[in-house]
Order: C-alpha cells, then structure tokens, then sequence
C-alpha cells in the first residue's frame, strides 16, 4: 500500500506479536478469543489507495478518520497520489488543532 517499503518493525515501537493473517476460528478459547472475527461477503474490502481513489471519486463529500497509531503523513501522501493519477488534483484535508 504504502509507496515506501517498511518492515512493521520500522514501524511499531512494540514487542507485541502482529495478529496472524489466517487464524482458524475453530481454536476458540475456553474463556476468551484473541482473535474474534465474522465473515466478510466477497468484494466488501478493497486494498491499496487505487482503490480507496476510485471510491472517493464517486463521493461528493469525504471524511477519513482515524487511529492516532495511524502514519497520516504516509496516508495522505499516498492518497494525494493516487487522486491525481485519476485526475483529481485539488484536495483539502483538515486537521485537528
């Protein structure tokens, strides 16, 4: 996603383990799952900033919020980019003060 290659190690300053891409729902816990999940219906989640542009475009008005954890400045780097490649080139975004 991010235009810059980055280790998660790069990135978060934690010794906790990343959750695993596949987990078996079928290893539920006695007491508690670390991992709760639901099924998702295919084509409900997209990836990459291509594709949150596109779905922006077809939007009058926008807003992304977010957790503070989150690299905004990688985001809306990011997005910026892949707006003008579809020809969207003029974008405000607001930040908190």
């Amino acid at each position: 996603m991010s235009r810059t290659k980055k280790n998660s190690t790069d990135l978060r300053l934690t010794k906790q383990h990343l959750m695993p891409v596949n987990y078996d729902n079928e290893q539920q816990h006695e007491s508690y799952n670390i991992y709760p999940s639901f099924e998702i219906k295919e084509g409900n989640i997209q990836e990459g900033f291509h594709s949150l542009a596109k779905k922006i475009a077809t939007e009058q008005r926008i807003c992304i919020d977010g957790y503070i954890g989150v690299n905004w400045d990688d985001f809306i780097t990011n997005l910026t980019v892949a707006l003008k490649k579809i020809g969207i080139d003029c974008i405000a975004f607001f930040r908190p003060v």
